[in-house]
């Protein structure tokens, strides 16, 4: 979320993050995930947000000393899972450019 500060202020991002899960949690429109080591360590973090059938994903992070283990490609797997079983038919991974769109290949995009 460091992106939406640096782009809209502390307190304006504040109130979108409060925003997001006073209003989205509830409604099941918010995914929140968190993938650990067997001895529960943080390796990465994601947040996702759907509606009907389209879902995306707002962000996603790994400590960079666990991405050897590759932990935001389960985040992203788990959120697909997540969103195809409450309905959504279209997740969008977001990011641009070449190397956002080499890694979105692996899972199998359609246009």
């Amino acid at each position: 979320m460091g992106l939406l500060v640096a782009a809209l202020g502390a307190t304006l991002a504040a109130s979108i993050e409060h925003s997001m899960f006073t209003q989205l949690l509830p409604s099941g429109g918010l995914h929140l995930q968190r993938v650990t080591s067997a001895d529960g360590e943080p390796l990465g973090t994601g947040v996702s947000l759907g509606l009907g059938r389209f879902a995306f994903s707002w962000a996603a992070t790994s400590k960079r000393e666990f991405q050897h283990l590759r932990p935001n490609e389960i985040v992203q797997w788990e959120a697909l899972r997540h969103w195809r079983e409450h309905g959504c038919e279209s997740y969008d991974l977001g990011g641009a450019g070449r190397i956002a769109d080499s890694y979105k290949l692996k899972y199998a995009p359609r246009p």
